[in-house]
């Protein structure tokens, strides 16, 4: 496989710890900010779980302050992001934990660089302000294995209002801290794990593939591509079992480190009005639209496409026919393989959502400027 850059930088802020358990010792991973006034933004399962009560539990023995909420449900929104700043400024917060799925870390990370700062929301979705001079330390502790939130400098927030998702970047963006126990992933579904653990491999795939892969992100990319649809697979089936939970937990983080340092392609920029449209999960979104993506973009990564091809088919012990059907089976396996259709979608709406794909299309070796991009939802209708 030909080298991607001769030249290429490697960065992550980021202090992790990893563990089964880890979650225990928060009160003693954060002593080192010497904070006063805590702010737990949390999902429902962390609730539900007894997770945000423990924390609370421990955090109050040691005299800190701890003031809770919002609960993210579903992925963020401006109102989400908006709630959790007005928090922050009330009681003068000086620590943010966000524990839960990708899009309370993403919530938390959004309100952490903007909230100190005097641009509003709507300027980071602009684009006018990437990061500002100051921001409120935060504490991802991830409860799903997938979206990688906790090590990428990104944060993906839908505009209700404008019906888009917008993402804030930066290195700022990355938290301070992330606390990552795979034990935290035992209480999740089956449909969960499927979705979240689809959204690694896409993660994969895609930061290979990209044009701003470095020979590190390929290495890991390679690495994830060869062990998380095994272990999905094996999660799934045999869902209280820790060993898978540990593999998707790790690869999840190295695939958020692979989101900072490379990028992903235009599965992610399509799925973006999709899920502003549909109000579906990301992952969900990603599945309708991978099919058509392998299928155009093949000849412009031949090379690559082959490799995963080859390798996902080995795993699922099935002939190699190529990266369509190797997807395609692999997200039958998953109970994801799905079309746009299945949303209720139209060719008008198509038309509508490749008029509000934005971000890095670069990146995509298929992408050139007047290129079509209706053709990939056309494709997955």
């Amino acid at each position: 496989m030909k080298e991607v850059n001769n030249s290429w930088l490697s960065y992550s802020p980021t202090e992790l710890i990893f563990g089964t358990g880890e979650f225990s010792n928060t009160h003693l991973h954060i002593s080192k900010y010497n904070s006063k006034r805590v702010l737990i933004v949390y999902g429902s399962s962390s609730k539900l779980h007894g997770r945000v009560d423990s924390l609370k539990s421990n955090f109050n023995k040691r005299k800190i302050q701890v003031h809770l909420g919002p609960q993210i449900n579903g992925e963020p929104n401006t109102s989400d992001v908006i709630n959790i700043i007005e928090k922050i400024n009330k009681h003068n917060i000086d620590l943010i934990i966000a524990i839960g799925g990708g899009s309370v870390i993403d919530a938390g990370k959004a309100a952490s660089v903007i909230a100190l700062n005097s641009y509003r929301i709507e300027d980071m979705f602009e684009g006018k302000q990437q990061s500002g001079p100051n921001k409120v330390n935060l504490i991802a502790i991830p409860t799903t294995a997938g979206t990688g939130a906790e090590l990428s400098f990104g944060s993906i927030i839908n505009s209700i209002e404008k019906k888009k998702k917008f993402g804030i970047r930066g290195h700022l963006v990355a938290p301070e801290m992330a606390i990552i126990d795979p034990s935290l992933t035992l209480t999740c579904s089956k449909k969960q794990i499927a979705i979240s653990g689809f959204d690694i491999f896409t993660h994969a795939v895609e930061t290979m593939i990209s044009k701003k892969a470095t020979p590190i992100t390929t290495l890991f990319s390679r690495e994830a591509i060869s062990i998380v649809p095994y272990n999905l697979i094996l999660a799934i089936n045999e869902s209280d079992r820790i060993e898978p939970r540990v593999k998707l937990s790790y690869f999840s983080m190295l695939m958020g480190y692979n989101l900072a340092n490379s990028s992903t392609c235009l599965p992610h920029r399509l799925q973006y009005p999709l899920g502003a449209l549909t109000n579906t999960p990301h992952a969900v979104g990603l599945a309708s639209l991978y099919r058509a993506w392998v299928r155009i973009t093949n000849k412009n990564s031949r090379e690559k496409f082959d490799w995963i091809s080859k390798t996902l088919s080995d795993i699922l012990k099935i002939k190699d026919l190529g990266i369509e059907h190797s997807i395609s089976i692999f997200l039958d396996k998953l109970e994801l393989n799905i079309k746009l259709s299945d949303f209720s979608l139209n060719e008008k709406d198509c038309s509508t959502m490749a008029k509000n794909v934005s971000g890095s299309l670069e990146n995509d070796p298929w992408w050139n400027d007047g290129q079509d991009l209706k053709t990939f939802y056309l494709d997955s209708l």
